[in-house]
């Protein structure tokens, strides 16, 4: 399920010419209405778009799973921007889910990628993991793909924010504390002190609530 934050991202990166259409987006089946998919923001910014997912739905031109490798090779269509929104958190293997889709672009295309970080459970119908930052950087040095951190954002509150503006050393860490008081007031700086010392969270320098993380991953000519 999408929340307005991440749409807003693929507002952003449509502005500021990251990507062009069609747009392929795995997972597009949507069980919330135009709420859980990129169908209704394609359209307002007059922009192509398709789904492919595991289930049969409306706009969903491409039937598959991800996670099999076999059939996703045997796609002949190339598509210059996918989108995987609130999808890998919901995938046993992210990785393979990844590779997959990066098997999927053209040459030289873009992977939009938007998910949570800090965010209830939601079982849908399973919740894995959280993918960080560090994750996707990873998986670009090991793949060959292109991950530039300065085009990573946190979607903090409805609001997005530059990673690298967050941060103390220029690498792509959760929002601190002490910045949230900028961010939200004292009041909210405080209740999130309390809710990660209370929970002993891995972010409890982090600012809460906010949701998620938005990145590109971008394909370059030769990769596969």
């Amino acid at each position: 399920m999408a929340v307005e934050a991440d749409f807003e991202f693929f507002r952003f990166l449509f502005r500021s010419n990251v990507f062009a259409g069609p747009v392929l987006e795995i997972g597009g089946r949507s069980w919330q209405g135009e709420a859980g998919n990129l169908d209704a923001v394609c359209r307002e910014l007059d922009i192509e778009w398709e789904a492919a997912d595991m289930t049969a739905g409306p706009g969903v031109t491409l039937e598959i799973d991800i996670l099999d490798s076999a059939t996703v090779l045997a796609v002949e269509k190339r598509w210059p921007t996918i989108a995987l929104f609130n999808l890998l958190e919901h995938v046993y293997d992210p990785i393979l889910a990844l590779r997959n889709s990066m098997h999927l672009l053209t040459d030289g295309g873009v992977c939009i990628v938007a998910g949570p970080a800090v965010w209830q459970i939601h079982r849908f119908p399973a919740d894995f993991w959280r993918p960080l930052p560090d994750f996707f950087i990873e998986f670009g040095r090991r793949e060959g793909f292109i991950v530039p951190v300065e085009m990573m954002h946190w979607l903090v509150d409805g609001a997005i924010w530059p990673c690298q503006e967050l941060s103390t050393n220029g690498e792509a860490i959760l929002p601190s504390v002490d910045h949230s008081r900028e961010l939200w007031g004292a009041s909210k700086a405080m209740r999130s002190r309390v809710i990660h010392r209370l929970f002993d969270t891995y972010g409890r320098r982090a600012v809460f609530p906010f949701s998620g993380l938005g990145l590109v991953i971008l394909k370059g000519a030769g990769t596969t």
